[in-house]
């Protein structure tokens, strides 16, 4: 079996250049915005080919700022797999209105079905 994400792995390899990286912004005292995350977003942004990244606090900070971007407001809605409740405070961030659907048994994903 391979798998699917080794993080340990991942740690082993780039234990030195962590530990500079969090050496660097605990020595800053500056633990938000700052050059480290500039320096990300600059980085990230030319490994995508786009012009721009951002860098946020949290999955649930992305989707939300995700969907203001859309332009989508408290007259749209958005559906949200009953099962995700995560997902659901992002969206709820953004000023929607909320929809939750039921999953499927078998794959516990959303499907035309249970969008019905």
């Amino acid at each position: 079996m391979i798998p699917f994400n080794d993080l340990k792995s991942l740690f082993r390899r780039h234990r030195a250049e962590y530990r500079q990286a969090v050496e660097r912004v605990m020595a800053s005292g500056i633990y938000l915005l700052g050059s480290e995350l500039a320096a990300f977003e600059k980085e990230f942004a030319e490994y995508l080919g786009v012009k721009f990244a951002v860098g946020v606090g949290s999955g649930t900070d992305a989707l939300t700022l995700a969907i203001r971007g859309l332009g989508l407001g408290k007259n749209d809605e958005v559906i949200v797999p009953a099962n995700a409740y995560p997902t659901a405070f992002g969206v709820a961030a953004a000023g929607v209105n909320l929809r939750l659907c039921d999953v499927d048994e078998d794959t516990l994903n959303v499907s035309a079905k249970t969008l019905e």
